[in-house]
């Protein structure tokens, strides 16, 4: 999934701001590691959950676990912009797994509400 804004509230502080950021990264990462669709869809920004509904032609619930992504990683960065954030993990694979990113690939683990 490429990089997405993540909707955070404005009241905040910077580091209240990252730290929604990635706790909202983390819900999401969580339902897509167990094929758990509305877990993962729930913590999706709405305009983002629109794009995939609209798509894939089906609730957002239903294809996300499709999707099969690799686990986010440890994270590396959480950068906040205003009312939009980016939060970037790395992902290892291991060696003649098609599945998962090469190694040092950065990810990004977005478009998901704080």
């Amino acid at each position: 999934m490429a990089a997405r804004a993540v909707r955070l509230t404005g009241c905040a502080t910077p580091r209240e701001r990252q730290t929604a950021a990635a706790r909202a990264a983390v819900r999401f990462a969580e339902g897509a590691r167990r094929a758990d669709g509305p877990r993962g869809c729930a913590a999706l920004a709405p305009r983002t959950r629109q794009e995939i509904e609209q798509s894939a032609g089906s609730p957002c619930a239903q294809p996300l676990p499709e999707e099969r992504l690799p686990y986010g990683g440890a994270r590396r960065d959480v950068e906040v912009h205003g009312r939009q954030a980016q939060v970037v993990s790395v992902c290892l694979r291991q060696r003649g797994s098609p599945a998962s990113q090469p190694v040092g690939a950065a990810r990004t683990a977005t478009g998901v509400e704080g």
